[in-house]
């Protein structure tokens, strides 16, 4: 299979921003992984979520309104979506904005901290 240009496979770095600010839309195509980091990171910046419908992804990824899901390997369900969001100003946008919206509410560093310290409070 010939690799696109438009297809960035990049590990960690600290320019990683700078590549979701360069997107439009993040693509993750897996069939078992947990909630990958890479997830929340491209929702704060508010980009277009099109995931495979797996535990990993919906925590984060409710179809229709944080993102778009399609069943894991299933390449036409997969297209469908892609089209929906090329095709529609308004969806991706809607999507886009409701992406960073939650995990910026779930995922805030001091949303983490209170849960951190409220669990150690909860183990006395």
């Amino acid at each position: 299979m010939q690799e696109s240009p438009h297809i960035l496979k990049e590990p960690y770095t600290e320019e990683r921003a700078s590549f979701y600010q360069a997107s439009d839309v993040l693509l993750l195509a897996g069939e078992i992984e947990g909630e990958p980091s890479v997830l929340s990171e491209a929702m704060a910046c508010g980009l277009v979520i099109i995931a495979s419908n797996i535990s990993g992804h919906q925590s984060l990824v409710i179809d229709g309104d944080t993102g778009l899901l399609f069943p894991p390997g299933n390449l036409d369900e997969l297209i469908i979506r892609m089209q929906m969001v090329n095709n529609n100003v308004e969806l991706r946008e809607y999507l886009g904005t409701n992406a960073r919206l939650k995990v910026m509410a779930t995922r805030d560093i001091s949303t983490i901290s209170k849960n951190i310290i409220k669990l150690f409070q909860e183990e006395k």
